[in-house]
């Protein structure tokens, strides 16, 4: 009867074990997803930042409030990748 309990014990201790990996793991990749997808949708900006674009904050805020929108966040692309003649 002891060695039941034990063999009870031990079983649900595992499936929580496993349980709780896999909870763990979920969050991990939803937050890696999360992550991936917030540098996408800042990619314009990011571009326009590193190549000290003049603009560099008109295509933040154009990315930021109609990045949304695929026509918004594809002009703020096109706008980050415009060269500039110096």
């Amino acid at each position: 009867m002891k060695s039941t309990k034990q063999f009870i014990y031990i079983f649900i201790g595992i499936i929580l074990v496993f349980s709780l990996i896999g909870a763990i793991s979920r969050a991990f990749f939803s937050l890696i997803s999360f992550a991936i997808l917030l540098v996408i949708y800042f990619l314009p900006s990011i571009i326009a930042f590193s190549r000290k674009s003049p603009s560099a904050l008109a295509i933040s805020a154009l990315n930021l409030f109609l990045g949304w929108t695929f026509l918004g966040w594809v002009a703020s692309l096109i706008w980050a990748l415009r060269n500039y003649k110096y």
